[in-house]
């Protein structure tokens, strides 16, 4: 069983009828099951709806994030439905995971349209990537660094957008 596309059907037993409705469909690879064998199959469904597109990949995703870290944990550290959409003020967060291999997520707020750059500092001070450099809206944001071209070590990741700065460090780990 594999493939990835769109499902079109006619709802969820016991829903409304989404005839024509498109989801996307996919798989994490080919099964190939022996008489007698069994495989357990995990399945989420993860919905999110923001204000625009945007924020409604932004919410999918720290969805998406909180569920891989319960697979992977048991746990969960935090799930919070905050208005993210409409953020009062700057922030940057903590990225997650961290420690991390290779990749980590980054998510930041701006309270107004700003100028914003986004850039990875390795120990001695030296940029060593930019994720963001433009102009943005306010809203909720996430960015992933993928790292794997880069050394193991310990980074600092560095918001600047308009007066607001902030500095926060993460663990890369091979």
């Amino acid at each position: 069983m594999s493939g990835s596309g769109w499902y079109e059907g006619p709802g969820w037993p016991g829903g409304e009828d989404l005839s024509g409705e498109k989801s996307i469909l996919t798989s994490s690879g080919t099964f190939n099951l022996a008489p007698g064998d069994s495989q357990e199959i995990e399945i989420a469904i993860l919905m999110a709806r923001g204000d625009n597109n945007l924020d409604s990949i932004t919410k999918l995703k720290q969805k998406a994030a909180a569920v891989r870290e319960f697979y992977l944990t048991g746990e969960i550290s935090s799930v919070e439905d905050s208005d993210i959409s409409d953020p009062s003020s700057f922030k940057l967060e903590q990225n997650y995971p961290n420690p991390f291999n290779p990749s980590t997520m980054i998510n930041y707020q701006l309270s107004m349209n700003n100028e914003v750059d986004l850039s990875i500092y390795n120990l001695l001070g030296q940029k060593v990537a930019t994720l963001v450099s433009k102009k943005q809206a306010a809203g909720s944001y996430q960015v992933e660094w993928d790292a794997s071209a880069y050394a193991s070590g310990v980074y600092y990741y560095v918001l600047k957008a308009g007066e607001f700065r902030d500095v926060k460090k993460m663990v890369y780990l091979k």
